[in-house]
C-alpha cells in the first residue's frame, strides 16, 4: 500500500474514532443484551453480525457528522482541536463521502433482515432526513424572518450568528448590512439636524433686517417667507430629534 493511501486511510479511522473504541463497546452491550433476550438465547449468526456491523459503521458515521456540525468549534478547544476536520486534514466534502458510504452499508445490511425490520428502516432514516433538513433549513428561515423585520425597521435585533458555516457566514453579513443601514440612517439625522439649527441663525439676521425696511408690502412679503421657512426647519428638527429617539444606544 502507497504511504500517501495509508496516511489517508489513517485520517478517515481517526475521524470514525476507531482509535477509540470505548463508545462502540458501549453502544454493542445494550445491542447484544437484546439481541440475546429476543432470541432466547444465542442469536442467529447473521443477527449476529448484521447487528455488531451496523453498530460499528454507524458510531462511526455518528462521529463523522457530530464533527462536520462541530468543526468550527472544534479547533478552539484543546480536547478536539486535533481531529482530522478540527486540523483541516481531512476536507468536510471528504467527510460527506465517507459518511455516506457508511450509512449505505449500514443500509446494506438492514436489507439482509426481514421485511418488518427494513421497513422499520424506511421510517427511521425518513425521521433522520426530516430533522436533518429541518436544522439545515431552519437558520434561512430565521434570516428571512431577520430581513422581513429589518424592512420594518432599522432597530430590528441581530440575527444569531449559529448553525453550518456558510449560513453563519451569511447571517455575519446581514448583521454587518444592518448595522451599516443603521448607521447611515444615524448620520442622515445628524446630518438633517446639523444643517436646520445651523440655518437659525442667518434667518434670524434676515428677520431683523426686514424689520427695518421701509416698504411694508415687502417686508410684510418677507416676514412671511422667514417664517415658512423657519416652519420647514422646525419639522425638520422635529423628524430628526424623534428619529434619533428610535435609534438603539449602542
Amino acid at each position: 500500500m502507497k504511504p500517501a493511501l495509508r496516511r489517508r486511510l489513517r485520517e478517515y479511522a481517526l475521524l470514525m474514532r476507531l482509535d477509540r473504541p470505548i463508545g462502540i463497546l458501549l453502544l454493542l452491550w445494550p445491542t447484544l443484551w437484546a439481541l440475546w433476550i429476543a432470541a432466547g438465547g444465542w442469536p442467529s449468526g447473521l443477527l449476529l453480525g448484521v447487528f455488531v456491523l451496523g453498530t460499528v459503521l454507524t458510531r462511526s458515521a455518528g462521529c463523522i457528522i457530530n464533527d462536520l456540525l462541530d468543526r468550527d468549534i472544534d479547533p478552539f478547544v484543546q480536547r478536539t482541536r486535533e481531529r482530522p476536520l478540527a486540523s483541516r486534514r481531512v476536507s468536510p466534502q471528504e467527510a460527506l463521502v465517507l459518511f455516506a458510504v457508511l450509512m449505505l452499508c449500514a443500509f446494506g445490511l438492514v436489507l439482509l433482515l426481514d421485511a418488518a425490520t427494513v421497513r422499520l428502516a424506511f421510517v427511521a432514516a425518513a425521521l433522520m432526513i426530516w430533522w436533518a433538513m429541518r436544522r439545515l433549513t431552519r437558520p434561512v428561515a430565521d434570516l428571512a424572518a431577520a430581513a422581513e423585520r429589518l424592512g420594518r425597521g432599522v432597530n430590528a435585533p441581530p440575527l444569531p450568528e449559529n448553525g453550518p458555516r456558510e449560513v453563519a457566514t451569511a447571517a455575519a453579513a446581514f448583521n454587518t448590512m444592518a448595522s451599516n443601514i443603521r448607521r447611515f440612517v444615524a448620520d442622515r439625522t445628524q446630518m438633517l439636524a446639523a444643517i436646520s439649527h445651523d440655518l437659525r441663525t442667518p434667518i434670524t439676521r434676515l428677520r431683523l433686517r426686514a424689520e427695518f425696511l421701509e416698504d411694508e408690502d415687502q417686508r410684510r412679503k418677507m416676514l412671511a417667507d422667514l417664517a415658512e421657512m423657519e416652519a420647514m426647519i422646525a419639522a425638520t428638527l422635529t423628524f430628526a430629534r424623534d428619529d434619533a429617539a428610535n435609534e438603539p444606544a449602542g
